[in-house]
């Protein structure tokens, strides 16, 4: 790493990584900057960028050889960068979320099923009032889309408190931990009718965008009772966790 002269981080940063990159690439300088000051300067002459840039400030980059992104997904007009600096290696930040996120979700869950936003709302205005019957995540019948880091860590933490997890994946594959059975795209709208709660934690692609249509929500078993605490969370390059209840969409987001 002696040949590293520059290095730009656009994250939030303590000391100590600091350190660690200068231990690292000794003779660099390491320079800690928010993506509106960088100069046409500095993004022509850094050796390494750490962070998400623009579409028109990546287009400024001429020298870089390592692009590290902060988002676990990578934007589309990063691969073009394949043809603009062919000496450049791309890594995105994928496995660095997944406990987070996972407990993000999981706590957006407990929010729903238990209606703890209904019981805030009361104690704003002095209120006390029953929401109703809730139920326990013991036994409750998951479905997880997309069983990559995100999703592996949800279904370890819903077999943990009891519940009963199957998957979707590509391809059919041996169940990894927690998971009871493993199955495809073809197999979704069958599962979703299987699933009281439906966690989605895909890349945000072509392909997976509408993977949760009106048709798949019509076949949860909330849509046909207000209130069933029947969540998505959706996993994307930009707000990684999105939660929604069938009956009464309510939105949670956590940006990487």
């Amino acid at each position: 790493m002696a040949d590293i002269k520059d290095i730009l981080v656009l994250l939030p940063m303590q000391d100590h990584h600091e350190a660690l990159l200068q231990k690292t690439a000794p003779h660099a300088r390491v320079r800690r900057l928010r993506r509106r000051e960088l100069t046409d300067s500095d993004l022509n002459n850094a050796d390494v960028i750490i962070g998400n840039l623009e579409p028109e400030q990546l287009a400024k980059v001429k020298n870089a050889r390592l692009l590290q992104l902060n988002s676990a997904g990578v934007p589309p007009y990063y691969l073009e960068t394949k043809t603009a600096l062919p000496n450049a290696v791309l890594c995105c930040a994928s496995g660095a979320y997944g406990e987070a996120i996972a407990e993000h979700a999981l706590a957006m869950l407990l929010m729903l099923m238990k209606r703890l936003h209904a019981y805030r709302d009361d104690q704003k205005v002095g209120a006390w009032q029953d929401h109703g019957n809730v139920k326990t995540l013991s036994g409750m019948k998951v479905l997880v889309i997309g069983l990559g880091d995100i999703g592996g860590q949800f279904a370890r933490l819903l077999h943990a408190l009891g519940a009963t997890v199957r998957g979707i994946r590509r391809r059919r594959s041996a169940p990894p931990e927690g998971v009871e059975a493993v199955y495809t795209q073809a197999d979704l709208l069958e599962q979703l009718s299987w699933a009281e709660v439906v966690m989605l934690a895909l890349p945000e692609t072509d392909d997976t965008r509408s993977v949760l249509d009106a048709e798949a929500f019509a076949r949860m078993p909330g849509a046909a009772a207000p209130g069933a605490p029947v969540v998505a969370a959706e996993k994307r390059a930009d707000h990684a966790a999105c939660v929604r209840r069938a009956a009464r969409p309510a939105h949670a987001r956590q940006h990487l």
